[in-house]
């Protein structure tokens, strides 16, 4: 199950460095899109990361403690920005690294390039994927991403800049963000009561995905739900984290889109038992993927 790290232009909730500005990453899509400019400098460069405006302080940012999990499959990378001219050449970097909950730095999980550089004048969107050295999280770490520009399209000039922008709505200006092949999950100490929650999932048959951790004093309830299959004899159902069935197993009556069960965000499809979290099982053949959204009530 791949999960979306979006970054914010809000601040962080630590701020380990007197040097760079801290602010926060996190699994919910932004509204409204900032941009930062970064003077460039003569190359070849090691990366140069991306500031708080032209001459501001590094710009850097944490997401919230994590569940323990490893870190190993592919990493994609959408970083939307531009340079200010053609001969800046200029490209994106992005650098994650794992942290403990004060934010300092543990190791690097992946410091990738993209090897094209940025459009002008006008932002585009940049991807693409990297593998990851791979990296257990205990509980309670952190992540550190890190935006830099690099040499692209040639060795990078000075009096020029790039900007990085982010923090945009799902397709739109800025819709910046570092998703994860593995998935990561806030704690469940992190996870507020009221806010909806979507996780995207694929999940090969004969196979079990964490999908939304178990929180005390609160309540998931699953308010919509879809699945495409790639073989119709896959079998998915939900169940909590004590393996009690919530339903299904589904059979799915053929290959491609399947609305299992779209709902309105406003009257619950089922309901997991007080303090318990969710997760998808399969048998039988093929692959689905798909999007649960819910929301946590107080019990």
């Amino acid at each position: 199950m791949a999960t979306k790290v979006f970054l914010h232009d809000a601040a962080s909730d630590i701020d380990p460095s007197a040097v760079e500005t801290e602010k926060l990453a996190d699994l919910t899509q932004g509204a409204a899109a900032a941009t930062k400019a970064t003077n460039t400098a003569l190359g070849p460069t090691a990366g140069i990361q991306a500031t708080d405006g032209a001459g501001g302080a590094p710009l850097t940012w944490f997401t919230g403690p994590l569940q323990a999990m490893t870190i190993s499959r592919t990493i994609t990378f959408n970083i939307c920005g531009f340079e200010s001219a053609a001969a800046a050449n200029a490209g994106p970097q992005v650098k994650v690294e794992r942290c403990d909950g004060a934010g300092i730095v543990i190791s690097t999980v992946v410091n990738s390039e993209y090897g094209t550089e940025f459009a002008t004048p006008a932002e585009s969107a940049n991807s693409w994927t990297a593998t990851p050295t791979a990296t257990t999280l205990a509980d309670g770490d952190r992540l550190k991403i890190t935006l830099l520009g690099n040499d692209a399209g040639g060795v990078m000039a000075a009096g020029a800049t790039f900007s990085i922008v982010y923090d945009g709505a799902t397709g739109a200006t800025g819709d910046t963000y570092v998703q994860f092949g593995d998935g990561v999950f806030l704690l469940a100490s992190q996870v507020k009561a009221g806010r909806f929650e979507t996780q995207a999932f694929t999940l090969a048959a004969a196979g079990t995905q964490e999908l939304f951790p178990p929180l005390a004093s609160t309540q998931v309830q699953v308010m919509s739900m879809l699945m495409v299959v790639s073989l119709a004899t896959a079998l998915p159902a939900i169940k909590d984290n004590d393996d009690a069935l919530l339903l299904g197993p589904m059979a799915i009556p053929n290959t491609g889109i399947v609305p299992i069960a779209c709902g309105d965000r406003e009257t619950p499809l089922f309901t997991a038992p007080p303090g318990k979290g969710i997760k998808i099982v399969t048998t039988g053949a093929g692959v689905i993927g798909g999007y649960i959204t819910i929301q946590r009530v107080s019990t």
